[in-house]
């Protein structure tokens, strides 16, 4: 089939003299190659030559598809370079007279890849960058001014793509049930229909709630949660709630696993608990209304029985003594309020609420205040928001990742839900730690500039985008590794080798790319804050029909995009954390290289607004931009959620 690629090129180049490639060993192709080059000659052919020249290569390219459809052998490779061909095609040769043999070629370019979905599948399984390369044009397509291009991209999606990668062909033709075009629209709901069954959904984002401590509502409801789990401690193992709020302190108060331990070794975990003697001797062995004399081991005074308090271990205190103990331990700070103990050195006996209510009543409110921040601190399923002065506390599911990320409603603050920095899915918290530690000795300023490698003119990074060109010699690279080959570029996967220098080889590598993304993700955010200029330049150059709507449309875009860079440079250091031999290495590097292949897609489609120049009259050219922006933003983030999907079920 590698002469349909061949023939391809020559479509694409027409209607200019053909520069295509020489196909290999095929006198059909070589024919057609020849009698074009003869009737074109050297001279600038007349638009009637082009268009039958056109016409004239659409159709030999599916009579050849159709041909090698029908006698190809069993398992033998279609390949994706020819729909990627015919998807450019569709797109740029809108001309009336072209349009009937490319759509043509197009439906069979489809029957073929339907009859045998084995193929596909199997092709898959080998080159699953191929595919990748299928995604952007496939998504050009459908954002197409051309009516033919967004009927094709349909029809690809749903017997191509769906074959491969069943959700992004669910996503396109979910979006492409609003085309304007009733047939497109159509054929994109039959196709939806039939793609329900191979793609479920994704699980949905977990649900974050917030308390403000600083209202009394949301106190009492936090109050009234940590109650229930004491009474159910209570219940289950026959103790007062007080004692059950011990047990529960020391398991994160989570009540299942607080239940276990004390089964698997109750004697142990009471002890640590600090109540031990308060479960196998009673409750307390003095309480004031004994009237016998005990000594104080504080004062070293005889008191009479009256004044004197004794937990469940048998040292005696005076009240005096004990109150002196307590306002010292509560003016050491919240911390320390709930986890007082006697005060006999190293006895492990802790003081309830109970026991406070007899010693010093007063200092019940604090006691319950410090009990919720308490709660809080230690549940696994609760956490303060970091921001200054904040009084937020955030809520999550029990049974879901912790490193989720949290955004408080009050001050804006985003951060991490298990460690309270700012938000790093899809590394965990020990590997942010650990990148963070290794990469102090690296200098931020190897990420901001670099040479041109083909000039070694000093560039300094002015864009989110890492596709550059040398403003001195014009040369183009990518910014990440510097290589030169920018078309369907992947640079994510590290080459290991057996070098003494391949950790610091190594953690130069990520580290880039890290900063690179970094960069990229604050020049993104910066075009947030600039887009009513951006809005503004806009609508001087063409007319903007409804300019709250561009502005939401961007401003999604440029969203998704900062979350997405974020994302990414979170990914690589997530993979710097990954050993070599990991059995989901590879899968996470291909699902790592879609959220950057779709990434520098958005950011050039965002990025060009700022500097492209609209000219009167191109309004449907604008309008297809905010299109392909809104197209690229909802396959990015459903990519996301995958990638973030699969890292959790691995990762945690």
């Amino acid at each position: 089939m590698d002469i349909l690629y061949q023939v391809g090129n020559l479509v694409v180049d027409q209607p200019m003299r053909h520069r295509g490639r020489q196909p290999r060993n095929n006198n059909t192709a070589q024919n057609l190659i020849q009698e074009n080059r003869r009737q074109i000659g050297e001279r600038s052919p007349v638009l009637q030559d082009c268009v039958a020249t056109r016409i004239e290569a659409y159709e030999v390219v599916g009579r050849l598809m159709s041909t090698f459809g029908n006698q190809r052998r069993h398992g033998e490779s279609i390949g994706f370079q020819n729909l990627i061909c015919i998807l450019k095609c569709l797109g740029n040769d809108t001309h009336a007279g072209v349009q009937p043999a490319l759509r043509q070629t197009a439906r069979r370019f489809v029957e073929v890849y339907q009859l045998d979905a084995q193929t596909i599948v199997m092709e898959y399984q080998q080159a699953r960058k191929l595919m990748d390369s299928l995604l952007l044009p496939l998504l050009n397509a459908a954002t197409s001014t051309s009516d033919s291009a967004r009927e094709f991209s349909v029809a690809v999606a749903a017997h191509v793509l769906g074959q491969l990668d069943p959700l992004p062909a669910k996503y396109l033709c979910q979006f492409m049930t609003r085309d304007p075009v009733d047939s497109v629209a159509k054929l994109a709901r039959v196709s939806l229909k039939k793609l329900n069954g191979l793609a479920p959904d994704l699980a949905r984002p977990v649900n974050v709630t917030y308390i403000n401590l600083s209202l009394d509502s949301d106190v009492q409801a936090l109050k009234q949660e940590m109650e229930n789990r004491t009474a159910i401690v209570a219940c289950s193992m026959d103790v007062s709630s007080d004692v059950a709020f011990s047990l529960l302190s020391k398991e994160q108060f989570a009540v299942a696993q607080t239940i276990s331990a004390m089964q698997n070794d109750f004697d142990t975990y009471i002890r640590d608990c600090g109540v031990y003697n308060r479960l196998t001797k009673g409750s307390n062995f003095c309480n004031g209304t004994d009237s016998k004399e005990h000594f104080c081991e504080i004062c070293y005074e005889n008191v009479s029985g009256s004044q004197v308090f004794a937990l469940a271990c048998q040292h005696y205190f005076c009240k005096e003594c004990w109150g002196e103990a307590i306002t010292t331990a509560f003016g050491d700070g919240e911390s320390t309020m709930t986890s007082l103990k006697c005060p006999r050195h190293q006895c492990p006996e802790r003081l309830t609420r109970a026991d406070l209510e007899v010693l010093a009543p007063n200092f019940l409110e604090k006691w319950n205040n410090a009990a919720i921040k308490e709660f809080v601190l230690k549940s696994s399923d609760h956490s303060f928001c970091p921001g200054a002065d904040c009084t937020v506390v955030a809520n999550i599911a029990s049974d879901v990742t912790k490193n989720y990320p949290a955004s408080c409603g009050l001050c804006g603050t985003s951060f991490c839900f298990q460690c309270g920095k700012s938000p790093h899915r899809p590394a965990t918290c020990d590997i942010i730690k650990r990148y963070e530690a290794i990469m102090q000795e690296f200098s931020e300023l190897e990420h901001i500039m670099k040479e041109c490698p083909a000039c070694f003119v000093r560039i300094q990074k002015n864009g989110g985008c890492n596709h550059m060109t040398c403003t001195h010699c014009g040369h183009e690279f990518c910014w990440v590794c510097l290589s030169p080959n920018w078309s369907d570029h992947s640079c994510n996967i590290f080459q290991e080798l057996e070098q003494q220098d391949d950790a610091n080889r190594r953690a130069r590598f990520f580290s880039h790319r890290v900063n690179a993304h970094r960069m990229s993700e604050r020049f993104a955010r910066e075009g947030i804050k600039q887009l009513d200029d951006t809005i503004e330049d806009l609508a001087r150059k063409i007319y903007v029909e409804d300019e709250e709507e561009a502005y939401q449309c961007i401003e999604n875009g440029l969203t998704v995009l900062a979350d997405a860079r974020n994302f990414l440079l979170n990914s690589y250091i997530a993979a710097f954390g990954l050993n070599r031999d990991n059995v989901y290495k590879h899968e996470f590097e291909t699902h790592q290289a879609q959220v950057e292949l779709l990434t520098e897609r958005l950011s050039q489609l965002t990025e060009s607004l700022e500097g492209e120049s609209f000219k009167a009259g191109e309004e449907k050219v604008f309008q297809a931009r905010l299109k392909s922006i809104l197209l690229t933003s909802g396959a990015l983030s459903l990519y996301i959620r995958r990638v973030d999907l699969f890292m959790s079920s691995f990762m945690s």
